[in-house]
């Protein structure tokens, strides 16, 4: 990184930064200003204490190290201070650099009083919902400074300094430097971005003004921070000050020092903002003059909006450290808030500022968010839920989207980020994703934020949104139909889709190839542990390997060398389809979709016992799964053909079959369907059509209404008739495997009790997935209200309330693992087949409540509450997930819907 040091006689530009104003009185006293009477009883719910050493400093399992406060949306964050010589200064800050929270300073506005050592003086610092605090008596004076947000892109600093003794006599000065560390020991002129740019900042000085800005160069790099070149950070002071530039930053004097009699006050304010672009501050810069002539407006405003935020959201019977836990829960969520910047058109409620690559949205994630601050801010819910639709492919949104695919017409795409993916023209985002979906909760959100838009009074504003948002809701519905029901049963699979007709393959940095020009799909097979991966094209092809079939390719691979490869012999498959299948699910590594660990992965993770595979062949197909060591690495004692054979067999059950979609129009190939119809998406869906029914009968749309009843009622009876296994008292996905004509078929490679029917594109064998074992996925009908009577008491009795299975008591300490303690591929540490995700824990609890076990859904909620490290009595954050066996933590933290669906939680608990 190189740094310039400039003094500027104007501000940044003068066409950008006009004269801020330097008249700090106030038409509102202190007096005047409402009290944070409710909020001051949340003190440090979260800690925001925090003093960065690195542009990226991380934690131990690789999150952004601190808690970092944001409100408003706002882009930019700070901390109290851990150190004491930082007291009397809020710490950081922190700017989600588009896609990436960074650290610039350890403390870029650090006060510093001549003769006074703040850090030794009688110090008070906390957080409380929408603000940090800090009171420290030196003695001769008391310190108090706030911070608080008055706008998504400007921070407000009220420092008050009180006298206690006869003419205190003050000498003021801020000061700060940027960091010179980028990431573990990695100088900050040490890093390159992908284009091989340094990070190139500016600090400017604007004594006019009393400004001091970082200017940043444009900077891409794509998996750590990302700015545009006309980001900007920039500090502002109501009173006169000089400012001198130092070495990687400044120091600024005040110009005419306060000098107070005993009980006088005297009170500083500074703004600190965050911009994207120019265009930005020229609308932003006006905001800054009103706030740094009055700041009381806006604390005012803020200290009104968290009053009436906590009152709503929080359960008043709860505990108290459970209501403690809920304010955190409502301070991490609005704090996950971004607004509209790039490409994020409105507000984007995004999984979490701390966790790499999780400052985008997705739709799956803004639907369970939204759900939860439909009860404390429903404005940020319904404005979150938008922003997805305002994506939403179609004629009349965006053009060059629409372009890219036309196919695709109705649908969402997985993630939104700052700015697009390399096959647009300019873009060169690593997190836009339209390679799939995610699963439809969309109605089911939307009906919630309008039901409490209603409950609070605000009727029109829900109708009016309702009226705009049902055919949109629609549209995104039909689209499974068309898009991902492969064979017109009316029954959809996850998928994925064809790459967009802009797309400018791999070698051009498009991570999300599925097909090539030709639209064969592509996948990659790895021969043996210590060769290079192998790109092949084609269905039948994939499903020679896939299957292990005897004899060999004989081809090209996509680089067009010839090849010659075994079917049979090779130790990993990569197949981008499958893994945008399992994205699209949102279970990014599930049992059901053939995701078992085996003998390569046990090699890896070092520990014999991660062969779960060799161990589901020993007990289903009598393999012989004896391990010697050989070479270093563990291999099969008995690697006969036909103890090989045993094995291949039991792998079989865990091969993902892929099908290809086409129209009947001029696209050919729109997409890829998985061969698994499952249980969730189409529970969902089910419901979603309940959903809709309601939503038309508001419109007045009752023809509409009836026609979505009937095709749920119709659902709903297949989904208990055909999807539920009576032996293992589960719901499952079904398999189907594809045959030209019903003659076809090979009976003894389907599992008993298979069934056949003809579609017009073929004869299909269907078999339910018991055989991957109890998951999550699974109590998705009773969740959804879709279960029979009897089918439930059957699921509840005897899969969620066994201890064997998914309840507390034998190894589980909190219920609902996202793979049952029984399935082959159970480890309490995999992050989708055993690991407790709090969105399937919530629907668990809602599937006991909705068939009358209520005593047993607020007795999974208590031992979630009392297990999961760190959520209650503490002020650590919610995380993405935990252990079932240790309650331990892991993954994201900060996370967006494992704070919603917890919240939720709680007011499922003891609400009314």
């Amino acid at each position: 990184m190189t740094m310039k040091k400039q003094i500027l006689a104007v501000a940044i530009s003068t066409a950008l930064l006009v004269g801020c104003g330097s008249d700090s009185s106030s038409s509102v006293t202190d007096k005047q200003l409402p009290e944070a009477k409710i909020a001051m009883q949340y003190q440090n719910t979260i800690d925001r204490f925090g003093d960065p050493k690195a542009w990226i400093d991380r934690e131990e399992h690789g999150n952004r190290k601190f808690n970092t406060f944001f409100d408003m949306g706002a882009w930019h964050g700070f901390h109290l201070p851990e150190s004491p010589e930082n007291y009397g200064s809020f710490t950081g800050g922190a700017i989600i650099a588009e896609e990436y929270l960074v650290y610039l300073s350890e403390n870029f506005q650090r006060l510093n009083i001549a003769g006074y050592d703040l850090g030794s003086g009688d110090a008070e610092l906390f957080h409380i919902p929408g603000a940090l605090i800090q009171t420290i008596d030196m003695g001769d004076f008391v310190l108090e400074a706030e911070l608080r947000y008055a706008t998504n892109r400007t921070a407000v600093i009220k420092t008050t300094i009180k006298s206690n003794i006869d003419d205190l006599k003050l000498d003021l000065s801020w000061g700060g430097t940027l960091l010179d560390i980028w990431k573990g020991e990695q100088r900050v002129d040490e890093n390159q971005d992908s284009h091989s740019n340094l990070l190139d900042t500016s600090v400017l000085l604007d004594d006019e003004h009393n400004v001091v800005a970082v200017d940043f160069s444009r900077f891409r790099d794509t998996w750590d921070a990302m700015f545009g070149g006309e980001s900007k950070y920039i500090i502002s002071w109501a009173d006169d000050v000089e400012l001198l530039c130092v070495t990687n930053g400044y120091i600024a004097m005040m110009a005419n020092n306060p000098q107070l009699a005993k009980g006088e006050s005297h009170e500083i304010v500074q703004t600190i903002s965050y911009v994207h672009d120019n265009s930005e501050l020229v609308k932003e810069q006006p905001l800054i003059d009103q706030h740094l002539a009055n700041p009381d407006p806006a604390f005012a405003a803020s200290i009104e909006r968290w009053e009436e935020t906590v009152k709503l959201g929080v359960e008043p019977n709860a505990p108290e450290d459970v209501r403690r836990m809920a304010v955190k829960l409502m301070d991490n969520l609005t704090g996950n808030w971004r607004s509209a910047a790039g490409e994020i058109t409105g507000a984007g409620l995004t999984p979490s500022p701390t966790a790499p690559w999780f400052n985008m949205i997705w739709p799956w994630d803004t639907w369970k968010i939204a759900y939860a601050m439909a009860h404390f801010n429903p404005e940020v819910a319904m404005a979150g839920i938008n922003t997805h639709f305002d994506w939403q492919i179609g004629p009349d949104a965006d053009a060059l989207q629409w372009q890219n695919r036309p196919f695709d017409e109705g649908t969402l795409q997985d993630v939104i980020a700052y700015s697009r993916s390399p096959e647009y023209d300019g873009g060169d985002s690593g997190n836009w994703i339209e390679r799939n979906t995610k699963p439809s909760l969309a109605s089911w959100s939307v009906w919630e934020v309008y039901t409490q838009l209603k409950a609070q009074g605000k009727e029109d504003i829900a109708k009016t949104w309702l009226t705009d948002l049902y055919p949109k809701l629609v549209k995104y519905h039909q689209w499974w139909y068309i898009n991902r029901d492969h064979d017109g049963n009316g029954l959809v699979e996850y998928g994925a889709m064809r790459d967009g007709l802009l797309s400018k393959g791999k070698a051009d940095g498009d991570v999300n190839t599925h097909n090539n020009a030709d639209q064969e799909m592509i996948f990659s097979i790895k021969p043996d542990a210590d060769a290079d991966y192998i790109e092949l094209a084609g269905i039948e092809e994939y499903r020679n390997f896939a299957n292990r079939i005897a004899g060999d390719f004989q081809g090209k691979d996509e680089d067009g060398n010839d090849r010659t490869l075994s079917y049979s012999q090779w130790v990993n498959i990569d197949v981008p389809v499958k893994t945008a299948v399992t994205w699209e699910s949102g279970q990014d590594d599930a049992a059901r979709f053939g995701f078992i660990y085996n003998l390569n992965d046990a090699n890896e993770k070092g520990n014999q016992d991660y062969d779960h595979l060799g161990q589901y062949a020993k007990d289903t197909q009598q393999f012989d799964n004896t391990l010697k060591e050989e070479n270093g690495r563990w291999v099969y004692a008995d690697t006969s053909e036909p103890n090989m054979a045993k094995l291949y067999r039991a792998e079989k059950d865990w091969v993902m079959d892929i099908y290809e979609n086409h129209d009947d129009g001029e696209h050919g190939l729109i997409g890829y369907s998985s061969n698994q119809e499952s249980i969730d998406i189409n529970s969902f869906l089910t419901g979603e059509k309940i959903y809709l029914a309601q939503m038309a009968d508001e419109l007045g749309k009752h023809a509409e209404a009836d026609a979505f009843r009937a095709d749920a009622e119709k659902l709903k009876a297949i989904i208990n008739d055909e999807f539920f296994d009576p032996d293992t008292k589960m719901f499952y996905d079904r398999k189907f495997t594809k045959y030209e004509t019903c003659k076809d078929i090979i009976p003894e490679n389907h599992t008993e009790g298979f069934t056949v029917d003809m579609q017009d594109n073929g004869c299909y064998v269907r078999e339910l997935l018991s055989f991957r074992g109890k998951s999550t996925e699974g109590w998705t009908p009773l969740f959804q209200n879709l279960a029979s009577q009897e089918n439930a008491k059957e699921v509840i009795e005897h899969t969620l309330l066994n201890p064997d299975d998914f309840w507390i008591g034998g190894d589980l300490v909190i219920p609902f693992p996202t793979a049952a303690a029984s399935n082959p591929s159970y480890d309490p540490e995999i992050y989708w087949r055993g690991r407790v995700w709090i969105d399937y824990l919530y629907f668990g609890v809602r599937a006991l409540d909705n068939y009358g076990y209520t005593a047993e859904a607020k007795q999974a909620v208590d031992a979630y509450f009392k297990h999961a490290k760190g959520l209650v009595g503490t002020s650590d954050p919610v995380w993405e997930n935990y252990n079932p066996e240790t309650g331990g933590t892991g993954n994201a933290n900060n996370f967006g819907w494992a704070a919603a669906h917890s919240y939720m939680l709680h007011k499922f608990r003891y609400g009314n």
